[in-house]
């Protein structure tokens, strides 16, 4: 079935000023929209299952996000429950995000404090 967007989530889209994106991780079966400078994360298998869907929010940056990527960790520097790192990419940075995981499930738990800053402009 069609698994729309989290009716809290469309409750943001009220405080939209400039931009917004949404894509897909299917790795970790994950949908995320962006709008204006704020991320938001959802498990739309588990929104199926359950006919709702929790989500989570970071809002730690001050441009408009442009773009989300999954990317594998460096073996050996995270947790066993950072089974990937989340790459979020505005104008003039890109910041690295830690993305835990449940201990016995691979359901998504907490999207973790920013870990790397590139600046100075994104080609």
């Amino acid at each position: 079935g069609i698994v729309g967007v989290p009716p809290a989530l469309t409750e943001q889209y009220r405080s939209l000023k400039c931009m917004s994106f949404m894509g897909l991780l299917p790795e970790v079966r994950c949908a995320w929209v962006s709008i204006d400078n704020r991320l938001y994360l959802w498990d739309y298998e588990a929104a199926r299952a359950r006919g709702e869907a929790d989500f989570l929010a970071f809002d730690g940056l001050d441009q408009i996000i442009v773009s989300v990527a999954l990317v594998p960790p460096r073996p050996g520097v995270f947790r066993s429950k950072v089974k990937y790192v989340l790459a979020v990419a505005t104008a003039v940075e890109v910041v690295l995000l830690a993305l835990a995981f449940e201990d016995d499930a691979d359901a998504l738990a907490t999207v973790g404090q920013a870990l790397a800053s590139v600046g100075g402009g994104v080609p």
